[in-house]
């Protein structure tokens, strides 16, 4: 029975990160009555949790011990109590609570955790997010964030030591090397699924992307526009022209051409005003 509630407790652990939805979990109003309770585990604070799971998930556990999944739809419930308070210890202060091998319930309870997984299997056929850098903090974000949806997330990347190739939300890891003829060929080895996604989060891979739109575009749904509308982007003063032509606030830019024009760049600033 202790395994069977080690395992359901690492289950609860799993679905609570394959059930980030935007939708709430519907209230089971008799989840006494429709759940099965596998196990309670109490805490010295004297909280105590009822653990219950849905009866699909024990059945499906009973016909394969070795199940990695639990169905769609599985629910869990914790239902958090406070233990009935009998005294404090005459010492230290601490609550002293009533015991019966567990924990005494108290008259009601604290909260009711709910946990639902609704995503399907990352082993499943559709669409994947190829996530191009993953060493900044920018692409660990995003594989995060694509994990926790139950996106299956491939990362492609350069350096070996990079830090987003530990995230448990990876399904698959393509290391490349700085050519663009390599890179290329390692994405088009990757199975082809209608709207699988590429992801270039850092320069590097943007300027691999972006001149190779037309023939990316033939396999996967491009996150960047083409080499012509990106290119002057990427470019700091064509940028800042771009911007400033649109009418878009902008601070001043200044491109002396020698030592003389910024010289005199230098002597116009009012630096007094940013002080």
């Amino acid at each position: 029975m202790w395994a069977l509630a080690g395992f359901l407790v690492a289950g609860v652990l799993i679905g609570q990160g394959l059930a980030q939805s935007p939708s709430a979990v519907p209230f089971p109003r008799d989840y006494k009555g429709s759940l099965v309770k596998y196990a309670v585990v109490d805490r010295s604070d004297g909280l105590s949790r009822d653990l219950y799971v849905s009866r699909d998930a024990l059945d499906a556990v009973k016909r394969d011990p070795r199940l990695k999944e639990f169905p769609i739809g599985t629910l869990f419930a914790l239902d958090v109590h406070g233990a009935r308070l009998v005294g404090r210890d005459r010492k230290s202060g601490a609550p002293v609570f009533a015991v019966r091998l567990l924990l005494t319930p108290g008259p009601s309870s604290v909260r009711l955790s709910l946990m639902m997984r609704v995503h399907g299997s990352f082993a499943e056929p559709g669409p994947r997010a190829l996530v191009l850098g993953v060493e900044h903090p920018r692409g660990v974000a995003v594989v995060r964030s694509l994990g926790r949806r139950g996106i299956r997330v491939v990362g492609v990347e350069r350096d070996p030591n990079a830090r987003g190739l530990g995230s448990r939300y990876l399904q698959q890891i393509v290391m490349v090397g700085d050519g663009d003829a390599g890179t290329l060929a390692a994405l088009e080895a990757q199975p082809a699924a209608p709207g699988d996604l590429l992801i270039p989060t850092n320069d590097h891979f943007l300027s691999l992307v972006s001149p190779h739109w037309t023939r990316l575009a033939r396999r996967f749904t491009l996150t960047v526009p083409p080499r012509d509308v990106l290119e002057p982007l990427m470019d700091k003063p064509s940028c800042y022209w771009l911007a400033w032509e649109a009418g878009l606030r902008t601070p001043r830019a200044i491109v002396p051409g020698d030592a003389d024009g910024l010289g005199a760049a230098v002597a116009a600033l009012d630096l007094g005003r940013q002080r």
